[in-house]
């Protein structure tokens, strides 16, 4: 009975294939289609699977003249490549390190801290997982005891969840590796000046009436200010988002007005850009936490959901999911004029599903001179780094 279920379904994803392919005939549509980009480098080649994973960290470097990102030998060995890239200058790859603490969404968490230095996750010798900064210069490693979800603004303070419990419960998101100073579902908040361990959330402490076995923590986020930060506490069946803030380590808000918050990016030190319900409606929002308040952005896209990525909290960009053509959209949007501008739309490969797909994830540059984003639309994954944006 379950193998012939199994069957109808491979046979039913097989006839959608199918449609779609004869329908972007019929439509002549092309793989890659771009708006106000004049031209872009796309990274990644055959045989290997390039990425630079979610899209609420920065992968091109301060002074905008490399990048960090994930490379992978098709879908083997257990590890991933740390690979620099100077695309201002002689474009090698230059492998700085491996690791085996990736997934497909979240990649190793990498990312610049500087124009010297780069975190990313990895693990010890006896597997146990732990951070990692190193400086790629001098090749001097800082190691901290356990893994890291998000690193403050001013590079002070780091929170860290079980990423064991990710993994079993979101498919794609966590490492399956235990963690030495932690195997219980909570946040961790680590001064990375210090290196001391300050505080644990646990989930029981912060709301009694949840299950540790059905939920758990996943995308902390730093606000602005660098002593608040927001996380989800989620449940993966039946789907259920409830977002927490922490407020500068002294208050903990259940935030109830919102419902199912999937995605969100801080605007400043109260307010995010988030996709979620409110009041039975959902699309994209301007909430601020310090009153309740909040405003929806009104555009015929922000009825759909996407990731959402400022570095100056007035232009984002933001992506959406596959469209009936299968392909994800790029847009600009800028707060201040309430002005909406499509970027680009490119072919999402329909063999990257569930927990290997391979979302845009699109990021902003330091300057916003390029944006960086990852795709399919060639039949393996790829980096493609955007430059020479109109501003209309």
């Amino acid at each position: 009975m379950i193998k012939h279920k199994f069957l109808q379904l491979k046979f039913g994803y097989f006839i959608y294939k199918i449609l779609i392919f004869f329908r972007r005939i019929v439509k002549k549509k092309s793989k890659i289609r771009f708006n106000l980009i004049n031209d872009y480098d796309l990274i990644g080649e055959k045989n290997y699977q390039t990425f630079t994973g979610y899209y609420d960290v920065n992968l091109i470097s301060f002074d905008e003249k490399s990048l960090v990102f994930h490379r992978k030998k098709n879908f083997q060995n257990e590890y991933v490549d740390i690979i620099l890239y100077n695309f201002k200058t002689d474009k090698k790859h230059i492998i700085l390190d491996k690791t085996k603490a990736w997934s497909w969404q979240l990649g190793s968490r990498l990312q610049w801290i500087d124009n010297s230095r780069i975190f990313y996750n990895s693990t010890n010798h006896k597997n146990i997982l732990e951070g990692i900064i190193l400086n790629i210069k001098t090749n001097n490693r800082k190691k901290i005891p356990f893994p890291i979800f998000a690193i403050s603004n001013d590079n002070k303070m780091a929170l860290s969840l079980n990423f064991k419990i990710l993994a079993k419960q979101r498919k794609g998101y966590g490492y399956n590796f235990s963690q030495a100073n932690s195997n219980k579902n909570e946040i961790l908040v680590y001064n990375l000046k210090q290196n001391k361990l300050l505080k644990r959330y646990n989930l029981n402490d912060i709301n009694s009436n949840l299950s540790n076995k059905e939920f758990y923590f996943n995308h902390l986020s730093w606000s602005p200010n660098n002593i608040s930060f927001l996380a989800l506490v989620v449940r993966t069946k039946p789907r259920k988002t409830i977002l927490y803030y922490f407020k500068n380590f002294n208050e903990v808000k259940k935030i109830d007005l919102i419902k199912n918050v999937s995605h969100h990016e801080w605007i400043n030190s109260s307010k995010i850009i988030l996709y979620g319900k409110i009041k039975n409606k959902k699309q994209f929002y301007i909430f601020d936490l310090s009153n309740m308040k909040y405003e929806k952005i009104n555009h015929d896209y922000t009825l759909l959901d996407g990731h959402p990525n400022s570095i100056n909290k007035t232009n984002f960009i933001v992506d959406t999911y596959p469209d009936k053509y299968h392909n994800r959209h790029l847009y600009k949007y800028d707060i201040k004029k309430k002005k909406m501008l499509k970027l680009g739309e490119f072919f999402s490969n329909m063999n990257f599903k569930n927990d290997k797909k391979c979302d845009l994830h699109p990021k902003y540059s330091s300057k916003q001179s390029y944006i960086l984003f990852d795709t399919s639309h060639n039949g393996y994954r790829q980096v493609m780094l955007a430059k020479n944006i109109k501003k209309s």
